[in-house]
């Protein structure tokens, strides 16, 4: 695979994946584009690292799916101040009404 020539085709994609996960609110439109383009960036990360491991393409792109990775699940958006009923680790499966 010719890396520069992939960075030329795809740049533009990973750069708006930048910009979206940098933002504060998302419209559901925009939620879904960085969802689109969340999973082809993991694509891309894979095919990168099959050729270079090690490389600063591959970090700089893996940097970049775990900002977005935070913006999608939201993580690191509670507080420290949240209450601990908020608080994911206590958070209980629902019961589903039947006995086991």
């Amino acid at each position: 695979m010719d890396i520069d020539a992939f960075v030329a085709v795809h740049q533009s994609e990973w750069d708006r994946l930048a910009v979206l996960s940098d933002q504060r609110r998302l419209s559901a439109a925009e939620a879904d584009e960085l969802l689109r383009l969340y999973e082809r960036t993991s694509t891309h990360l894979s095919m990168v690292q099959a050729v270079e491991p090690g490389g600063s393409l591959a970090a700089g792109l893996s940097a970049r799916l775990g900002r977005a990775r935070t913006q999608l699940t939201g993580s690191g958006a509670m507080s420290s101040k949240a209450s601990p009923t908020s608080s994911p680790s206590r958070c209980r499966p629902r019961s589903t009404g039947f006995a086991g």
